[in-house]
């Protein structure tokens, strides 16, 4: 099987990202947009009869509508969002790297259309038990490291 890509479309609030990274939203205010764009995108998943994937590539892309500087990591709470959809909607089985690769949102330059936001889905080949063992043991040496920085206060 060779890769495959679909395109999510990601519901904006007031023609803006429904989460951004800036917001300083009442919590829950906050877990109705994370709500609210989880279980668009699952819809949309399911809709695009995208099925059960062992590993998925995420890009979140958002089109303005004007010239504006933006900074495309502040798009990442969408993009959280987002990928939790696919988890619900059965596309993966968590959103961990072992599943999903997530890649940094792209900020498109203006062309005057209508404003628009979208997730890119990109399902790899199926890969064989060896690449998933070494994923798995590579994800598994990624924990270790991670555990054997902390400091007893971490603790």
């Amino acid at each position: 099987m060779s890769s495959e890509v679909f395109e999510l479309k990601v519901p904006l609030v007031n023609e803006r990202p429904a989460l951004s990274a800036n917001q300083r939203l009442h919590w829950r205010r906050k877990a109705e947009l994370v709500a609210m764009v989880r279980d668009s995108v699952a819809w949309r998943a399911r809709e695009a009869h995208i099925g059960a994937r062992e590993h998925i590539v995420v890009r979140l892309h958002f089109a303005p509508q004007d010239k504006r500087r933006r900074d495309a990591s502040n798009l990442m709470p969408t993009h959280k969002a987002a990928v939790d959809g696919l988890v619900v909607a059965g596309v993966v089985r968590d959103d961990t790297s072992r599943w999903v690769t997530e890649l940094m949102p792209v900020l498109h330059a203006a062309d005057g259309g209508a404003r628009r936001m979208w997730l890119e889905v990109r399902s790899l080949p199926r890969m064989s038990a060896e690449e998933l063992a070494w994923i798995d043991e590579d994800h598994h040496h990624k924990l270790n490291a991670d555990a054997a920085t902390w400091t007893e206060e971490d603790r």
